[in-house]
């Protein structure tokens, strides 16, 4: 029995392939049977008329402290996007300079990015990665790690090529970073479980109606939800219904394993 099954579907699997009519079975977060299944669910989701396809990656984004301030984000998974890549044009929420005048400087930085979100209590990446997830979000994270976060943590704005000592601590800086960390959607990062109409993947998965979706966001009010987006799964769990985002904790930080 699965826990969701959608059927009378046009599925497009995200490998650019024709879009073809079947049925998917999404059981304990994965996608566990693609075809016309006529099998018993928690809930059936009729898709006559809709598109089903791999949730949307927002490869560019800087939501590094979006998730901590509004674990929701319903404007995203309204959007079908179920997981951001962040830490983007060499700036990410960390690691944290410890000095005082470095982190006066970091702080400079992150109030373009931090939506007012000023309990900042952590320094490593890993202590980031866990208030993240203990706090919960509602699509998932991959996180990169800037540059100038690096540099401003080892040796502040200074006009200069960096020593040896600091490039050996930017260094070690990254070597923590990457644990918890890969590198364009799906296979630009890395992100070898997830993105794909295929039995086995994770079950990040869009149903929208092409007929209708579109854009209706302005400069005034930015976060006014497209129309047409139907269903939104993030790891096999309905994040949203109808356009309405039903929960903050189903996506999770994406590290490599």
């Amino acid at each position: 029995m699965f826990d969701f099954l959608i059927v009378n579907g046009r599925v497009v699997d995200g490998t650019g392939s024709p879009w073809f009519r079947g049925s998917i079975g999404i059981k304990t977060g994965k996608i566990r049977q693609i075809a016309i299944v006529k099998d018993e669910a928690s809930e059936i989701i009729d898709a006559e008329g809709l598109v089903v396809c791999p949730g949307f990656i927002d490869a560019h984004s800087h939501s590094d402290f979006v998730y901590l301030a509004n674990p929701s984000a319903s404007f995203k998974v309204q959007q079908g996007v179920t997981t951001e890549v962040v830490g983007n044009c060499g700036f990410s929420a960390a690691p944290v300079p410890s000095r005082k005048n470095f982190f006066k400087i970091f702080q400079g930085y992150i109030e373009q990015i931090s939506g007012g979100f000023q309990d900042i209590r952590w320094t490593t990446f890993r202590e980031f990665l866990n208030r993240q997830e203990r706090k919960g979000m509602a699509a998932n994270l991959r996180v990169l790690v800037g540059h100038g976060n690096l540099r401003i943590t080892s040796m502040g704005m200074d006009d200069r090529a960096p020593a040896e000592r600091e490039i050996s601590q930017m260094k070690r800086l990254l070597e923590e970073a990457i644990q918890r960390m890969t590198s364009l959607p799906a296979q630009r990062f890395r992100l070898l479980d997830r993105d794909l109409i295929r039995q086995g993947m994770a079950a990040d998965i869009v149903i929208f109606d092409p007929k209708r979706i579109r854009d209706r966001s302005t400069y005034v009010d930015p976060c006014v939800p497209p129309d047409g987006v139907k269903y939104v799964f993030v790891n096999g769990q309905l994040a949203l219904r109808e356009n309405v985002a039903l929960s903050t904790s189903h996506g999770r930080v994406l590290v490599r394993r």
